[in-house]
């Protein structure tokens, strides 16, 4: 599946486009992930020394699991990205946060499934919290969704070995410390979240072992509550987005 996200209306609105995508290679198939942004700059700039697009996905090595590019045509590796694979990255210059963050898996060190960086060039781990280790569909982080408002980040991913089920959903007000959710959850993990700003409520969907908590909502980012109605199988939801009312 690919991901685009793009427009220039402000620091942290967007418009959101997904697609399916595969490559076929001989007999190797294989489905690539990718989030593209643009930055801060003018819609008509093309500069190609500084990011205005970041895509995230699989990488032969960590400098290209995180790519950037100034015109869209021409892509550079980073350094500090993913052990594993990127899934989602996100610009948020003008927030209390640094002016980008993405979430991906690592193998090695929790605190490398969330990156922050301030030019898209050069990532850093964040300074606590973090998801599951490896690089299979319940590690890792998975997605993040922002309030304006309250200044509140929400992001998903796996359970941490030995860790809480409210590992899933973690929050921050800087994009570098991260906390478990105070209340809420999946069995297994989080995966796409999105953040309503006309109710102020989240709505995230995961993989849980009750039916009733593969789709999650919260006012505060921090305690979640399980649907009611219609719910997804123990497979969980893959995908959420609202419109604006």
């Amino acid at each position: 599946m690919v991901t685009l996200i793009g427009g220039n209306p402000g620091p942290v609105q967007y418009a959101k486009l997904t697609l399916l995508g595969v490559v076929v290679l001989g007999a190797l198939i294989a489905v690539i992930v990718v989030s593209a942004i643009y930055g801060p700059r003018s819609k008509n700039s093309d500069d190609e020394d500084n990011p205005y697009y970041l895509a995230a996905g699989n990488g032969e090595s960590t400098t290209k699991t995180l790519l950037w590019s100034g015109n869209g045509t021409e892509w550079n590796a980073t350094s500090g990205a993913f052990e594993g694979s990127g899934r989602y990255v996100r610009y948020y210059y003008g927030t209390n946060a640094p002016a980008w963050l993405a979430v991906g898996t690592d193998s090695a060190d929790v605190k490398g499934t969330i990156l922050w960086s301030d030019d898209g060039k050069t990532w850093n781990k964040i300074l606590t919290g973090g998801f599951g280790l490896g690089t299979g569909d319940s590690d890792g982080g998975y997605s993040i969704a922002y309030d304006s408002s309250s200044g509140i980040f929400v992001a998903t991913g796996g359970i941490v070995d030995g860790g809480e089920v409210t590992s899933t959903l973690q929050w921050s007000v800087n994009g570098k410390n991260w906390n478990d959710a105070e209340s809420g959850g999946f069995t297994s993990h989080g995966t796409d979240i999105y953040f309503d700003d006309n109710v102020k409520r989240f709505v995230v969907l995961g993989v849980d072992d009750d039916l009733n908590k593969t789709i999650q909502y919260s006012a505060d980012g921090k305690n979640w509550t399980g649907s009611s109605g219609a719910t997804f199988n123990e497979s969980g939801g893959l995908s959420v987005i609202g419109r604006n009312r």
